[in-house]
């Protein structure tokens, strides 16, 4: 049994010893550091998109920017498509979103220019949604306080239902 000690003692001494294991040592550890940084320093919170809207409605650029929030600056232009598109392309704007005058109506679609990414328009979608549906909501003649109980909030709790008995988790939906 001394000598399989021995034997062991050994080996692990000439492993300890060579070039490779003292790299590794100093090595990994900065590899694990740095694969957790990257991300967070490639992914840093910038001030938001930015975003340039041509609103012929005259209407809806203010409800859009409020749904946006801080994820957008929103500029308001009257500049052509043809200018739109070039500054999208040089990068001086993330997108471009043109309403056009029929979009309350139903008539005409919303168009968002941008060259695409993991977001690639999604939230501005959801905010020209949530814009037109307010202002055909006043259209309409709902009121302030109807069209305020329509946008408010419904909130969904979900319930772990198990054999040790019911656990609330989180909020579904805000």
């Amino acid at each position: 049994m001394n000598k399989t000690l021995l034997i062991a003692q050994s080996e692990f001494l000439r492993r300890v010893r060579s070039k490779l294991f003292i790299v590794a040592t100093l090595l990994v550890p900065f590899l694990a550091v740095a694969a957790l940084a990257l991300p967070l320093l490639a992914f840093e919170e910038d001030e938001g998109a930015r975003i340039v809207v041509v609103d012929e409605t005259g209407r809806l650029t203010d409800d859009v920017e409020a749904a946006l929030g801080e994820m957008a600056v929103v500029t308001r232009s009257a500049a052509p498509l043809d200018t739109l598109r070039a500054q999208v392309l040089a990068g001086d704007v993330d997108g471009a979103l043109v309403l056009p005058a029929g979009i309350v109506a139903g008539s005409q679609d919303a168009q968002y220019y941008a060259k695409g990414g993991l977001e690639s328009g999604a939230s501005v979608r959801s905010a020209v949604r949530e814009a037109v549906r307010r202002e055909r909501a006043r259209v309409a003649g709902a009121s302030a306080e109807a069209v305020a109980a329509f946008e408010s909030d419904v909130t969904v709790r979900r319930v772990t239902v198990s054999e040790d008995g019911d656990a609330a988790d989180d909020a579904l939906g805000r």
